[in-house]
């Protein structure tokens, strides 16, 4: 929160006015933007450095293999191991790097008039499989009159497929993503109307579509177990993950691209659900 005082003068009388600010979003801005300048140099410096070594190896692997009749067996197969070592080293931390460049490499959104219930349907659509392995149920609840916004549509089809991933994790029991583990459902994925009830013990996500004054609200629920205390602090920290596979910029991006759509990404709990709310703002933010 910001504070702020002033004094003014009225009939004589001296008066101090007190204005209480929300700077919450600002702040994250503020901090999105640290970590992409910190990437940049990062990224810059590291490929700088080893590009020219991934290109001296491939030129020497390349001259010991031309010709080695005339070369000592033992020295030759050491040498070129080396090589290999060097160059097989170089080449990973070149991949490692390029995938942090998505971080950083996001461009301006592409801003058309799309109903976003489209993209939540096209969102379960490519996520069916997934939902239907790890036997997990899907609740929707959407306005009746289509809700329109200008997107990105490909951009918020990536934010909303990384939420619906995550959600199906935390309800997967064999993951450890900072989630408690927990049962997933009986039940084969379909989709039904919030007026249907979610049964105790099942697996479910839940997806509402809202709309409150110059807010629109898209909000993907889970009813996993919460993000464990320790982890919840640094889930949108680029690069920070619990999962062994991950590489922590998933929310971190989305996030970002969020913000670029002059909305935020946010986190909270709601009874028995983890929740991850999406909101658009009309006037942007």
């Amino acid at each position: 929160m910001s504070l702020r005082a002033s004094e003014i003068m009225l009939q004589g009388k001296r008066l101090k006015i007190i204005t209480l600010n929300n700077i919450g979003s600002e702040l994250d801005y503020k901090e999105m933007d640290s970590w992409i300048r910190l990437i940049r140099v990062m990224t810059h410096e590291i490929m700088n450095s080893i590009a020219p070594v991934t290109s001296l190896t491939d030129t020497l692997l390349y001259a010991f293999r031309q010709d080695e009749s005339d070369k000592d067996d033992g020295l030759m197969q050491n040498t070129v191991e080396a090589l290999q070592t060097i160059n097989s080293t170089a080449k990973g931390l070149i991949s490692f790097v390029n995938s942090y460049r998505r971080f950083t490499g996001i461009p301006k959104p592409q801003l058309h008039p799309v109903p976003l219930q489209s993209v939540i349907e096209r969102a379960l659509a490519l996520e069916s499989a997934v939902l239907e392995e790890k036997n997990i149920s899907v609740a929707l609840s959407f306005p009746t009159v289509p809700t329109v916004r200008p997107i990105d549509e490909s951009q918020i089809m990536q934010v909303l497929l990384n939420l619906l991933k995550n959600a199906a994790e935390a309800l997967s029991p064999e993951e450890d993503n900072g989630h408690k583990n927990v049962r997933g459902a009986n039940q084969n994925v379909h989709r039904v109307d919030q007026k249907d009830q979610e049964r105790q013990g099942e697996g479910w996500i839940r997806i509402e579509l809202s709309e409150e004054k110059d807010k629109i609200f898209l909000d993907v629920y889970n009813n996993g177990q919460p993000i464990a205390e320790n982890v919840l602090p640094n889930i949108f920290v680029p690069f920070f993950t619990t999962k062994h596979s991950g590489t922590g910029i998933g929310l971190s991006v989305s996030r970002y691209i969020m913000r670029l759509h002059g909305g935020t990404l946010t986190h909270f709990t709601k009874g028995e659900w983890t929740v991850f709310r999406m909101a658009f703002y009309h006037s942007g933010k």
